[in-house]
């Protein structure tokens, strides 16, 4: 590539949208009565000992820039300018021509992004979706996706059974991901992101990466 996809899309990667939504806030609310909570494991982090399934920890100190997960492919870079063009791309990535991944650019000020179902495409491609602006949750339903959050709002990541994930929570940016059934989810931690990761079956395979983890915990409350 003439110019690194992380390149060409940084310039969009500040906030511009508004406060965060009281349903935010309400969120923001139990990522702290989690972390200040009483109960915590040996290295300081809160652990529901009954429910909470195994979370594997890797103390690595590099995050993976987008290109990364391109797997040989060309990016074919798409950035919606509504919310209607933003379902329209999702919907769309199957078309995607060969030797290209679909990479969906989020910059505009689109509202919230609440339950917005990401699949990706059904031969195996990534689909990579970069959030610099804008609240709410994503859902993926199926296929490979990665998802880089660069947003100044949180964000909630829904990972559905049988899909692998890969999550990238850039320095003091804030997530919360549940992991559900037979699913694979690998979260990158830059340096002062915090959130928290639900895990709700033992069958899920979750791994958290970065050199700095505490800001997040890991629960079995309901999200």
């Amino acid at each position: 590539m003439s110019q690194p996809l992380q390149d060409r899309i940084g310039a969009d990667m500040h906030e511009r949208s508004s406060s965060a939504s009281r349903g935010v806030k309400r969120h923001l609310a139990l990522v702290d009565n989690v972390q200040r909570h009483e109960e915590r494991g040996k290295d300081g982090r809160f652990i529901n000992a009954r429910t909470a399934p195994q979370i594997g920890l890797d103390a690595g100190v590099y995050t993976p820039d987008l290109e990364d997960f391109l797997d040989g492919n060309m990016p074919r870079l798409i950035e919606p300018a509504t919310h209607d063009e933003l379902v329209d791309a999702i919907r769309s990535v199957d078309g995607t021509p060969d030797g290209e991944s679909p990479v969906i650019h989020i910059a505009a000020p689109l509202g919230r992004l609440i339950d917005t179902d990401l699949a990706g495409p059904a031969d195996g491609r990534p689909l990579i979706v970069n959030v610099a602006i804008g609240a709410g949750r994503l859902r993926v339903t199926s296929g490979y996706v990665i998802i880089r959050i660069d947003s100044s709002s949180p964000l909630e990541i829904s990972v559905g059974d049988r899909t692998d994930v890969n999550v990238i929570v850039e320095p003091g940016r804030r997530a919360s991901i549940a992991a559900h059934g037979d699913s694979v989810t690998t979260v990158y931690v830059g340096e002062g992101a915090r959130g928290m990761i639900h895990v709700d079956d033992e069958r899920a395979e979750t791994k958290l990466i970065g050199k700095d983890t505490r800001g997040f915990r890991y629960t079995a409350l309901p999200l």
